[in-house]
C-alpha cells in the first residue's frame, strides 16, 4: 500500500511515481540502497550491492522484471505489493 510507505522513499520525493520503474528507482523504492546500522543511523550501500539485492529478488521470483527494448523495468504495482507483503529482505 502506498500509505504504508513514506514519500521520501519514492523516486522524486513521491511527487510522481511512474507505472514502470527503472532498476535504480526500484532499488530506491525498496530501500535496497540503504543500510540501517545498529545505532539506528542509515548509510548508503554500494551500488553493486544494491543491484545484487535486486537480482536476488528477481531470482527468488519475488519480483518480475519487464523487458522494454534493451532495458529492464519493474511494474510499480508489483513493487508496492512486495513492500506491503513484507517479503523483501533488504539485501
Amino acid at each position: 500500500m502506498i500509505s504504508s510507505v513514506h514519500a521520501e522513499h519514492f523516486p522524486n520525493g513521491g511527487s510522481v511515481v511512474p507505472p514502470l520503474l527503472t532498476p535504480g528507482e526500484t532499488i530506491q523504492l525498496l530501500r535496497l540502497d540503504v543500510v540501517t546500522k545498529t545505532d539506528g543511523t542509515e548509510e548508503l550501500r554500494a551500488v553493486g550491492d544494491a543491484l545484487r539485492s535486486l537480482e536476488r529478488l528477481v531470482s527468488q521470483k519475488k519480483l518480475r522484471p519487464l523487458k522494454l527494448g534493451k532495458s529492464r523495468t519493474y511494474a510499480r504495482h508489483e513493487v508496492l505489493e512486495l513492500i506491503s507483503s513484507g517479503s523483501e529482505d533488504g539485501g
